[in-house]
């Protein structure tokens, strides 16, 4: 199970690469809204602060995105 939940963004982000593709408009373009690693904003698990957990998160999504769909000319 642990396998496949790392799997589905990448099989999200493909399939929503290959849509817009297929739509051949140029104007078109892609937002992300980044739900990540923000226990701090709760304070969940005495997390207070958004620390080197949180920033690692947000920037290893966002590479993803930006080798998937930027490089990808999307």
């Amino acid at each position: 199970m642990k396998r496949q939940a790392k799997l589905m963004p990448m099989v999200l982000i493909d399939d929503l690469a290959t849509t817009i593709k297929s739509l051949h408009d140029k104007r078109l373009i892609a937002t992300v809204h980044h739900y990540g690693y923000w226990p701090f904003s709760v304070n969940i698990a005495g997390s207070t602060r958004y620390d080197a957990t949180s920033r690692k998160d947000m920037a290893k999504a966002f590479k993803l995105m930006q080798r998937r769909n930027a490089a990808g000319h999307i």
